[in-house]
């Protein structure tokens, strides 16, 4: 293969857009008339799950006794709990009290309803991306992966959001279910009235 020695473009694609707690109730009340979208976000806001985690979520892997969420194990991880928020398991409580055990939280409607197969990942993008254009991608080229705000956007949301309330790198990639510590370190965010108390109490 005379391409095998080329070298690839180091191309710089990290996402840097997160969501204010401001933007992220905008969102939600955007998403309002549309149930199952709103849902979605609010689990991947209030878990910081992995879009596919999400919706391969059925209602067994809610549980109310302990007030927990189990997702399916993601690039060769194991499966892992997170604690319920109690906005999100009033939420969930209300869409599963009609749903079996073995089906799926974000069950297909089209062609046909079947709750026992998921949504594809197209098919609840197009459910809320289209908000997310118009409240925070306006003037965005189609193709600027560092300041889009996507599905994903989420997600990091979730890890600043924690680093935010004082969580140190090891909570957050508990709660992110990351393999390494490294892929933990750009959530976490140190204050500068964090630093100061510090530094103010040096001698």
């Amino acid at each position: 293969n005379p391409c095998c020695k080329v070298r690839l473009l180091v191309i710089n694609n990290q996402r840097k857009r997160i969501l204010t707690e401001e933007e992220i109730e905008s969102l939600l009340k955007r998403l309002s008339h549309q149930p199952k979208a709103y849902l979605f976000v609010l689990i991947a806001i209030f878990t910081g799950a992995r879009p596919k985690a999400i919706l391969n979520l059925q209602c067994k892997n809610i549980d109310f006794s302990f007030n927990t969420i189990t997702f399916i194990a993601m690039k060769k991880r194991p499966p892992y709990s997170v604690v319920l928020h109690q906005r999100l398991a009033i939420a969930l409580h209300k869409w599963c009290k009609d749903l079996r055990p073995e089906e799926f939280i974000f069950f297909r409607e089209n062609p046909s309803l079947n709750k026992s197969v998921h949504l594809s990942y197209i098919g609840i993008k197009k459910f809320i991306q289209p908000s997310m254009d118009i409240l925070f991608n306006k003037g965005l080229p189609a193709n600027d992966r560092i300041n889009k705000v996507t599905l994903y956007t989420l997600r990091h949301s979730f890890g600043s959001l924690l680093s935010k309330r004082g969580a140190n790198a090891f909570v957050i990639k508990e709660l992110m279910n990351h393999s390494k510590i490294d892929m933990t370190d750009r959530y976490v965010k140190v204050s500068s009235q964090e630093t100061k108390k510090y530094i103010d109490a040096i001698l």
